[in-house]
Parts: C-alpha cells; sequence; structure tokens
C-alpha cells in the first residue's frame, strides 16, 4: 500500500513539475504580433520576447554603438532599436525583440525624434515570402 501512495504522489509531483515547465515556456516564448497590436496596447507586450515581420522604412543615426530604423508592417510603424547592422531601406525582415517605450528604458530621445514605443531588437532574419 505504501508503495502505490508513494508511487501516486511521485506522479503528481511529476505533472506539477510539467505543467509549470508549460507556463513558464507560454510566459517566456517569442510572441508574434502586429506592429499595431503592439502600439495599441504596448503593457501587454512588455518584458516578453515580440516578433514583428515588415519591410525597413526611415532609419536614422543613432547613439554610437547602435542603430535605429523604422519597421513597416502595413498595420503601422514602429521603431527598432539595435546593436546589429543597420538593415537595407526596403528589406523585408523579421525582428525578435523586447517591447519598451521611451520612460520605461531611460530613452525618451534619441536626436530630435521622440520615440515612443519601440523594439530593442535581439535577432534579425529575412522574412519568409
Amino acid at each position: 500500500m505504501r508503495m502505490k501512495i508513494r508511487i501516486a504522489v511521485v506522479a503528481i509531483l511529476g505533472v506539477l513539475v510539467l505543467i509549470a515547465g508549460v507556463l513558464v515556456l507560454m510566459r517566456t516564448g517569442t510572441r508574434s504580433a502586429t506592429v499595431e497590436k503592439v502600439l495599441d496596447n504596448p503593457g501587454s507586450y512588455y518584458g516578453h520576447l515580440v516578433r514583428v515581420e515588415g519591410t525597413v522604412s526611415d532609419d536614422m543615426p543613432g547613439v554610437p554603438g547602435f542603430h535605429v530604423f523604422r519597421l513597416d508592417d502595413g498595420t503601422g510603424k514602429v521603431w527598432v532599436i539595435t546593436r546589429l547592422s543597420a538593415p537595407s531601406s526596403g528589406a523585408r525582415i523579421e525582428v525578435e525583440g523586447h517591447v519598451e517605450t521611451g520612460a520605461k528604458a531611460g530613452i525618451p530621445i534619441v536626436g530630435s525624434i521622440t520615440l515612443g514605443t519601440f523594439m530593442l531588437e535581439e535577432k534579425r532574419s529575412v522574412a519568409k515570402q
């Protein structure tokens, strides 16, 4: 009888650990979004890794060591700050990064442009056609 109880307890603990792992992955996984959704409700994306696909439009001189460009996905445009090389204007790319706001990041102005909500790029790839 004791053996059956131990097996049941171990099985229950195993299921709980599995559920906790899935919840952590759901919380920390990359979320795909449109620019419109990010700009309409940046708080729901803040602290998450977000994937946005679009075309590189404007770029501007940034702080030394950084590049700043705008990504347009057809639903809106968002500024992207990166330490990676600057993408070519007109390039269709997929950006993964964290959503920030000027006030929270302590970078409200780059040059003479107020960024508002923007993305800190971590990873980039060529967009799938």
